[in-house]
């Protein structure tokens, strides 16, 4: 229940903060009482320039399940309620239509236009007429001179004084008509206009207000200690809440929701994927269950006689961080490459959009394809693994919808995986549905989940990656930074084939024989081979490397057509006509995926034997 507090002054007045139980970054549920617990969060300390003294906090319980807690932080008290600006009117050129926006503007519900815009026509005609009347008194003078013409020269003036003057009054009547009906269509398209600027103008008032709101509320955004330290200083403040905090079990929290609670309702699945790491970010096993939940919406309507679902589970894949990939990547290829390998890891994909939630790149249509999907009665659920960009896409879609270039209440972005804990409703997303956040499925397949944050910023790519292309024979091997080493053990044809690294560039390599890999490796491991950047031990610490043995089959000198991926790392695309071997060596655990070639092109320029230095990715 709600309480307030009176300000001791007595002539400042209330002020109540109203706090969501659950926390907008994480959804765990939010305490003030255990500081080692999950959920931990202090009330902001009041601001200087705040008139209102005291802070008093107001709960409101849920009557949703705990597991699937969707009410969202909702403040009072921030800004006042304003009236909307009608100095517009004043600007509008015409008498007759400001006079008519004014009446409209002032909400009498009995007002008419159309019978004031009669009243106008007609009163424009007798105005009309009162000036004929006038301009009559001087016809005598004008047909005295036309008399004086003639009589000047005969033959080019016929005298006709009565056909003159028939011919200077004919038509008035059928003329005053046709002129009344066109002034007043013409009265009719000019407020048609004027109500689209004015809707234009109102929806731009309305923006910022919510801009001014925004502001406002600034610093008022209450979340759980751990959400505050991820988003602001990129850590765990409190190691010891982050060992209680529950496992996000998928199938039990959206399973039966999902199953009985969408007969017809639509259900759509957006499955986020990073285009730079797509199989370490595949959530594959957040597909399988989708699939499994509809099986089982299928098999029980057909045990019980009933017709099956009306809407059947939507899967839309969109693949993230496109302003990561070279420029002259094209997006068409992009989209059948992601379907393929969507549907190959057991999607059911309906559509499959590219974007960048740094540059908006495709934004706007997805969000034009969710609206239509969801066609006023859907859900859409945000399904991706850690890092796989998923938060950033949802604030990115916020950005976009409400205008503001600033949010205050957004979701919680880190480079530390994990963020989200619960589902949470995200509002101003897009138009026609609701969206729903789901926790990051954790990849204990990236490395990047098993490392220090200072060796992930390394790993994680921040600028469009650069190829770095080797000509490579049987014999030799690369060293993927401290990260990795990949060997080449026999090539089928030819003697040399072309190994391209698409990673991040503050990774170093080192190309060398492979009976000199480990002792370059040990020399240089934290040194001109990074990651790791600050303790070589954090590599160490993860493990005896794993080595696996992959078999690539090329069809082209000219281009790479098969890629050797490596989850969290980046991946190896090889050009080579006929079969070749490699041995891939990663901390164990690491997925190492055979596949199609991402990006088939070389580098303009191919390294040489030795040290390759990082592009050093600019933040």
């Amino acid at each position: 229940s709600a309480t307030e507090q009176e300000d001791p002054g007595g002539d400042v007045g209330t002020q109540k903060l109203i706090i969501n139980p659950i926390c907008g970054g994480c959804g765990v549920r939010l305490q003030r009482d255990e500081p080692n617990s999950p959920g931990f969060f202090q009330v902001p300390k009041v601001k200087q320039d705040v008139v209102f003294s005291d802070y008093v906090e107001e709960v409101e319980e849920d009557e949703e399940d705990d597991d699937f807690d969707f009410s969202t932080f909702a403040s009072s008290g921030d800004v006042e309620d304003e009236d909307e600006d009608t100095s517009w009117i004043q600007n509008v050129k015409n008498p007759d239509i400001r006079a008519i926006l004014e009446r409209l503007e002032g909400k009498d519900t009995s007002y008419d236009p159309e019978a004031h815009m009669r009243e106008l026509v007609a009163s424009r005609r007798a105005s009309k007429k009162q000036r004929d009347e006038h301009s009559g008194e001087d016809m005598g003078d004008i047909m005295a001179e036309r008399i004086a013409m003639a009589e000047a020269d005969e033959d080019a003036v016929e005298l006709d004084l009565e056909r003159d003057i028939d011919t200077m009054f004919e038509g008035d009547e059928e003329d005053d008509d046709r002129d009344d009906d066109l002034y007043y269509e013409y009265l009719t398209t000019l407020l048609d206009q004027e109500k689209k600027k004015r809707r234009k103008t109102k929806r731009e008032w309305e923006r910022q207000k919510m801009a001014r709101h925004t502001e406002a509320s600034k610093g008022r955004v209450v979340v759980c200690q751990r959400c505050h330290g991820l988003r602001h200083y990129g850590r765990v403040k409190n190691e010891t809440s982050e060992a209680l905090l529950p496992d996000f079990d998928f199938a039990r929290v959206l399973g039966n929701k999902v199953r009985y609670g969408y007969q017809f309702r639509r259900a759509i699945f957006l499955i986020v994927v990073d285009l730079v790491d797509f199989d370490g970010s595949f959530p594959r096993s957040a597909v399988r269950i989708i699939n499994e939940i509809e099986e089982r919406r299928l098999a029980e309507a057909e045990a019980s006689g009933s017709p099956p679902p009306r809407h059947p589970l939507q899967t839309l894949v969109v693949g993230t961080k496109q302003d990561l990939l070279p420029r002259k990547s094209v997006v068409s290829r992009l989209r059948g490459w992601v379907r393929k390998r969507s549907e190959e890891g057991g999607a059911d994909v309906e559509h499959v959009h590219v974007v960048s939630a740094k540059t908006g790149y495709g934004i706007k249509e997805l969000q034009e394809r969710l609206r239509t999907q969801c066609a006023g009665r859907g859900d859409v659920f945000v399904v991706g693994a850690q890092n796989s960009g998923k938060s950033s896409l949802i604030n990115a879609m916020k950005r976009q919808y409400t205008g503001l270039t600033k949010l205050t209440e957004h979701v919680t972005e880190a480079i530390i995986p994990g963020t989200t804990i619960g589902v949470l409703r995200v509002d101003g997303a897009f138009s026609g549905g609701k969206l729903f956040d789901t926790p990051g499925i954790l990849h204990p397949h990236q490395v990047t989940t098993r490392l220090p944050l200072s060796d992930v910023r390394m790993l994680l790519p921040k600028a469009p990656l650069k190829p770095r292309t080797y000509r490579i024979e049987r014999g030799y091997s690369i060293l993927v930074g401290g990260i990795a080493k990949i060997d080449v053990l026999d090539i089928e044809n030819g003697r040399t084939i072309y190994v391209t690294l698409w990673v991040s560039g503050d990774i170093s390599l080192h190309m060398g024989k492979t009976e000199k890999a480990d002792g370059v490796l040990s020399k240089h491991l934290g040194g001109k081979l990074q990651p790791p950047r600050d303790d070589p031990k954090s590599v160490t610490a993860l493990g005896r490397p794993k080595s696996h043995t992959v078999t690539v089959i090329g069809s082209s000198w000219r281009e790479s057509t098969r890629d050797i991926a490596l989850a969290g790392i980046g991946w190896a695309a090889i050009g080579a006509k006929g079969g070749a071997r490699f041995r891939v060596s990663a901390p164990r655990g690491v997925g190492i995926t055979e596949r199609r070639a991402l990006i088939p092109d070389y580098a303009h320029d191919f390294c040489r034997p030795g040290f390759t230095e990082g592009f050093k990715d600019k933040k």
